[in-house]
């Protein structure tokens, strides 16, 4: 009969269909909280947005009617060079980035705008919390640049590249230079 696992020891489980937040949230759970967003916002736009389109050409009044969205929260995640990913591709091009500078760079872009707080109970540099649409979850980001760069496997890029399937191959077929050996 085995002991205990080790405190450092745990198994993370991810919920595809719903918000979630565990005692300990990662790389994995951000980017799963960051799809349920995705859903979340064509579900405001659909049910709300769409329906008071409708009731404004059927000639409804809507002035009153209200809703809050979660743009500005999709924002913090894609915005090019200052949002969540697009910063932790910059730490990981940099060839001494750390997870710590990527928490740091979150923290100096994000820390005062209402969506990311500082997270209570650890280091400046270990994470940060997250005001989702359905509530707050807080992050620890370490090894996010090595799960950010993990690579695809070999073997299934061979795979792919072996499929009968035309758009899987080019998916995964390199690009040649256009003109390499010359040309002008």
């Amino acid at each position: 009969g085995g002991g205990a696992a080790p405190p450092s020891s745990f198994v993370g489980l991810l919920d595809i269909f719903g918000m979630e937040t565990f005692e300990r949230n990662g790389y994995e759970q951000l980017l799963i909280n960051f799809a349920n967003e995705k859903l979340q916002a064509l579900f405001t736009k659909t049910v709300f947005a769409e329906t008071m389109k409708a009731y404004k050409e059927e000639g409804i009044d809507v002035a009153d009617i209200t809703y809050s969205d979660n743009a500005n929260l999709i924002k913090t995640f894609e915005t090019p060079k200052t949002g969540l990913f697009g910063l932790l591709t910059e730490e990981c091009i940099l060839p001494k980035g750390t997870d710590e500078g990527f928490t740091e760079k979150v923290m100096a872009t994000h820390g005062k705008g209402g969506i990311i707080f500082r997270m209570k109970g650890v280091g400046p540099k270990e994470g940060f919390g997250l005001n989702h649409f359905a509530g707050q979850v807080n992050y620890g980001t370490k090894a996010w640049l090595d799960k950010n760069r993990d690579p695809m496997s070999g073997d299934l890029v061979q795979l792919m590249l072996s499929a009968d399937n035309k758009l899987l191959k080019e998916l995964f077929t390199e690009k040649q230079e256009a003109d390499a050996g010359g040309g002008g």
